[in-house]
């Protein structure tokens, strides 16, 4: 199951960077994305897939 999210991951990461590219923008990695899960202060698995833009 881990080989097939990391490849939609992978092929979505790609994806997201040609649509930064065609806008003449570049995508920046993210420290990561705090949440509370009963008090608790977690980083979302997802955080390594939020887009940042920026212009290039």
């Amino acid at each position: 199951m881990d080989y097939y999210e990391t490849k939609y991951r992978q092929q979505q990461l790609q994806w997201v960077s040609k649509q930064a590219a065609a806008l003449n923008m570049q995508l920046v990695p993210v420290a990561g994305v705090a949440g509370e899960v009963s008090g608790e202060s977690k980083s979302h698995p997802a955080a390594a897939l939020l887009p940042r833009f920026i212009s290039i």
